[in-house]
C-alpha cells in the first residue's frame, strides 16, 4: 500500500516535468538592424518576414542591407521597440518544426518609426489563438 502511493506520486511528478518541458517558452535573441520612418499605417504591430520578397518590405519602403535569408528572419515592429520574443512548439507531440511566438513590446517606446530586428532562422508564426496574435505591450 505504501509503495503504491510512492509510485503514484513519482508518476505524477514525471508527467508534470514532461509537460512543463513540452510547453516551456524559450527566448529568441534579436538584434536591431535599422529603423525607418513610418510612411503609412500597416495592418499589424508586428510582422515576421522570412524572405526578401515579402510584400511588407515594399509596402513600408524598407531597403535592407544584404543579409543571408538562409540563416535569418526579420521581425518588424511598427511604432514600438521589441522587449522580448518567446516561442513554444506548435505541436510538440507530432515533433514538427513550427513554433508560435509571443511578442512583448516596450510600452515606453511609442514612436512613428518602424523597427527592424534580425533573428535566427526559425519557422515561427504569430499566435492566432490570442485576439491580438500574441502581441503584448508591457
Amino acid at each position: 500500500m505504501k509503495y503504491r502511493w510512492v509510485i503514484t506520486i513519482a508518476f505524477c511528478c514525471l508527467v508534470i516535468i514532461i509537460l512543463s518541458y513540452l510547453f516551456y517558452s524559450q527566448k529568441i535573441r534579436f538584434y536591431e538592424v535599422t529603423s525607418v520612418m513610418k510612411h503609412k499605417d500597416g495592418t499589424s504591430l508586428v510582422y515576421i518576414v522570412k524572405s526578401k520578397d515579402d510584400a511588407i518590405l515594399e509596402y513600408h519602403h524598407i531597403d535592407l542591407p544584404e543579409m543571408n535569408w538562409e540563416e535569418s528572419n526579420l521581425v518588424i515592429a511598427e511604432g514600438w521597440r521589441l522587449k522580448q520574443i518567446l516561442y513554444v512548439d506548435f505541436n510538440p507531440f507530432i515533433g514538427g518544426n513550427e513554433r508560435l511566438v509571443k511578442v512583448k513590446l516596450d510600452k515606453t517606446s511609442k514612436s512613428s518609426r518602424i523597427y527592424i530586428y534580425k533573428i535566427k532562422k526559425i519557422n515561427i508564426y504569430l499566435d492566432e489563438r490570442y485576439a491580438n496574435g500574441g502581441i503584448f505591450i508591457e
